[in-house]
């Protein structure tokens, strides 16, 4: 993902954010990432940022050392790739979570 490509990338994963109610996450597959730049860095922490705002998990699955190396030089790393189950849920995913967990009775 690189400056050739980011702008569509962004713009794909936010009209796919759009009108979907109900969905809990976003998951990007990274397998056939081969280029990573700043600019793509910067698409993704975007997404991240949409998605926690949509209270929406965000997680890259299966990414490729190109993009591993950019992720750990610049200390994103684990803000853009903890799982579910590691990761505490955001602010709005943890208000979702109450209301739907304590709205039952």
């Amino acid at each position: 993902m690189d400056h050739e490509v980011g702008d569509e990338v962004l713009d794909r994963a936010r009209k796919a954010l759009r009108g979907c109610e109900g969905v809990r996450s976003l998951r990007l597959n990274c397998r056939e990432l081969e280029v990573a730049d700043s600019t793509g860095l910067s698409v993704l922490l975007q997404l991240r940022r949409d998605a926690q705002e949509a209270g929406i998990r965000f997680h890259l699955d299966d990414t490729r050392p190109i993009l591993e190396r950019l992720l750990r030089i610049t200390g994103t790393y684990d803000y853009l790739t903890c799982t579910s189950a590691a990761c505490p849920p955001s602010d709005a995913e943890a208000a979702i979570e109450t209301r739907e967990g304590g709205s039952g009775g």
